[in-house]
């Protein structure tokens, strides 16, 4: 490569190129193999894809370079154009199985990122600076056509590459000179296609020497990945995206659109257009995803996460709400506290997972049970608060009958043998408990006076006197 640039007049400097990439590709065919042999799985697929594709590589350049020495003509597009471009069929294989194994997202996005990114570009180099070339160098519009395949295609390996090292905590390193490998052959394909449109030899050793830097970053990878070990990638952390990246395959939408505006309506156009639309897709399910997790957020503030009744900071929120509301419409407002007797006994004898299993149990027959506009909140532990608008005194002591029923299917179903039973606090909304603050004490005193009576029964606060109830 070194000669072709100090002598680009000589033809056989150009072949020296070939045979340097060939031989260099070589090298990488067999450290992709060594690799292969030490994974397993999709990994050993996506190793030996790297393999076949520097092997198909490696002797096109080869054969070329014996071809192109014998000074048979050869035309601008060729078969060996069609055994370049064979290449990325296993590569950008492996590089679609690198990113199925390890890719950070439950979805395809970092993918479709990559493409509109890709094609991005491409269009927008097309326009901009390949074209123009095309129309006056000696390479034509054909053959411009042609090479420029080759810097799309790595520029869709380099994106997908660089997303998977980006993503991962600690940046593994085969990953890095994996990305690395297809940086480099994006280099050389564009100092080729140059190259190519001006008719400039210099220009094809040049890019030759990016192409040996290719295969080396590609060798060096796959010594990284062979001595790394199994768990290489298992224990890292995902990272989050920065949101510059997110956003770059969205902002080369704006200059797409001026393109398609222009009114020409040729192929840079009609490629233009299917990009944006993939754009427009992409954002429509960003959006979707946005509000998914939005209302999943929400739904992880104000629940608990083992039985799914609504927790602490929901319960003070609704309460104020609920409690507000009834003495605004003159309506009745109950409360009602529950704590489990001999709940600690389930998890003494029986382990933490019997005593999680009986509050999961507890709170879906808890809930067959009550209203529509009833709620239920756990408070920790085994202690839960039901607020029930609409619902007096008397109400509340009715429903507590059969939310007993509920303790006794919980306890039938998880630890029959263990007594446990249900003590319940009731108190209803009136001008001596206008607060919500007061309301859940006086529920709570209610329920605590009921564990001193024995337990499994309910006590409702009435008149500042605790009065049995059922």
């Amino acid at each position: 490569a070194a000669v072709a640039i100090a002598a680009p007049g000589t033809q056989a400097d150009g072949d020296m190129g070939y045979i340097a990439q060939a031989l260099a590709q070589a090298a990488a065919a067999v450290a992709c193999l060594g690799a292969a042999r030490t994974a397993s799985g999709a990994g050993r697929l996506a190793w030996g894809l790297l393999c076949a594709g520097q092997t198909l590589s490696a002797a096109t350049n080869l054969a070329f370079a014996i071809v192109d020495a014998l000074a048979v003509p050869i035309p601008e597009v060729s078969a060996f154009d069609v055994l370049w471009l064979a290449y990325y069929v296993p590569t950008l294989g492996a590089v679609a199985v690198f990113y199925w194994r390890r890719r950070p997202e439950v979805d395809w996005t970092g993918a479709v990122d990559a493409l509109i990114l890709t094609g991005a570009v491409t269009v927008l180099a097309w326009e901009v600076a390949i074209l123009p070339l095309a129309a006056t160098g000696a390479g034509g519009v054909e053959g411009a056509a042609v090479n420029t395949l080759y810097p799309t295609l790595d520029l869709l390996g380099l994106s997908v590459m660089a997303w998977l090292a980006m993503r991962q905590a600690g940046r593994p390193l085969w990953l890095v000179w994996i990305s690395g490998s297809f940086l480099a052959a994006v280099v050389a394909d564009g100092i080729y296609l140059r190259a190519a449109l001006l008719d400039s030899p210099s220009g094809v050793g040049v890019s030759a020497a990016f192409y040996v830097l290719a295969a080396a970053c590609l060798v060096v990878a796959a010594d990284q990945r062979r001595t790394a070990g199994p768990g290489d990638l298992s224990h890292l952390r995902v990272l989050r995206p920065r949101p510059w990246v997110q956003i770059v395959p969205f902002v080369l939408a704006a200059p797409l659109l001026v393109l398609v505006a222009d009114g020409r309506h040729d192929a840079a156009d009609t490629a233009a257009v299917a990009i944006i639309a993939v754009v427009i897709a992409r954002l429509s399910w960003a959006l979707i995803r946005l509000d998914a997790l939005g209302r999943e957020n929400e739904r992880l503030l104000v629940t608990d996460p083992l039985t799914g009744a609504y927790n602490r900071r929901f319960l003070s929120e609704e309460l104020a709400r609920l409690s507000a509301r009834a003495r605004r419409d003159g309506a009745p407002l109950a409360v009602v506290m529950l704590d489990l007797d001999g709940f600690k006994l389930v998890n003494d004898t029986m382990g933490h997972e019997a005593g999680d299993a009986f509050l999961r149990w507890l709170v879906a027959r808890l809930r067959v049970r009550l209203r529509g506009g009833d709620v239920l909140c756990r408070m920790g532990g085994d202690e839960f608060v039901l607020l029930l608008p609409g619902t007096d005194e008397d109400g509340a002591l009715r429903l507590t009958d059969r939310l007993q029923g509920a303790v006794a299917e919980a306890r039938a179903n998880v630890c029959p043998d263990i007594p446990v039973g249900g003590s319940f606090g009731a108190v209803a909304q009136d001008d001596e408990t206008r607060d919500p603050e007061t309301l859940l004490k006086r529920a709570d005193a209610a329920m605590y006076a009921a564990k001193r009576a024995g337990g499994a029964r309910t006590l409702a606060w009435r008149g500042g006197r605790r009065l049995a109830g059922r």
